[in-house]
């Protein structure tokens, strides 16, 4: 069923990551490549924290809405259910319209293929179909601003660079919601601020933002609205001033009592 006022609705959200023993599953694996042990699937359980504990929100089609919280607060996870890359051990998460999102750097790129090669390997990993996608390029090869980089291998790109070609392409996809994960750190000032524009932009067409960041002031400046997580739970939300200031009392009381 679409939603009307709110482009998404986050009730009652719980994500636990599966562990063996005190590892990940995404560690256990890695090390076994590098040394296969005899398989063993004793320990394997959901004794990690919850990432996500709990969450209910609702962001209002239009909006420009922020999400703050320190590194491991759940921030990340949040934006990979509203995308739908993860689902939900618990709880419902619905979204009314196409989202796309920065979040893992690099992720949807072949590292031995151009820039300009990956642009059109990004855009058919989001559905573009070849025709539109080779009309595309030449904008997002401007927008990027690389240079001649855009045609040496990936593998030799900074992640700056990297970030500013996956931001580049996600500006010319189709989409009702957009969000970014700290895309204020994307490059020089002059390419944060061809980024803000974007965003500004694409908020006055209708567009949904969705900003994740770990400094108060870049969403109050901002956003309209936001919540902060700690832990993975909701520990406050509202405006954005109100949720900023209460951020900022949050990390002054875990500093006072350290």
């Amino acid at each position: 069923m679409a939603l009307t006022k709110n482009i998404v609705e986050v009730e009652s959200a719980v994500m636990i990551y599966p562990t063996i023993g005190n590892r990940s599953i995404k560690d256990f694996l890695s090390r076994s490549i590098k040394t296969p042990p005899r398989l063993n699937l004793e320990g394997i359980g959901y004794h990690r924290p919850r990432a996500i504990d709990g969450v209910t929100l609702e962001i209002p089609r239009g909006s420009k809405y922020g999400i703050l919280g320190h590194n491991g607060s759940g921030k990340s996870t949040l934006l990979a259910l509203i995308l739908g890359i993860i689902q939900p051990n618990e709880g419902i998460v619905r979204v009314d319209g196409r989202a796309v999102g920065l979040l893992e750097m690099g992720s949807g790129f072949h590292p031995e293929l151009s820039g300009k090669e990956n642009i059109l390997l990004h855009l058919s990993v989001l559905g573009v179909k070849l025709i539109e996608a080779k009309k595309l390029v030449p904008h997002i090869i401007n927008f990027c601003e690389l240079g001649d980089a855009i045609s040496y291998p990936l593998k030799t790109y900074s992640s700056g660079m990297v970030t500013r070609l996956a931001f580049s392409v996600l500006c010319h996809v189709p989409a009702d919601i957009f969000l970014i994960d700290e895309v204020i750190a994307v490059g020089d000032y002059a390419f944060q601020k061809k980024c803000l524009k974007f965003m500004d932009t694409f908020s006055q067409n209708g567009g949904t933002i969705v900003f994740v960041a770990q400094d108060p002031n870049n969403l109050r400046e901002f956003c309209d609205l936001g919540l902060c997580l700690h832990e993975g739970k909701v520990s406050a939300s509202g405006k954005m001033d109100y949720v900023a200031q209460a951020y900022i009392e949050e990390i002054e009381n875990t500093k006072s009592t350290a």
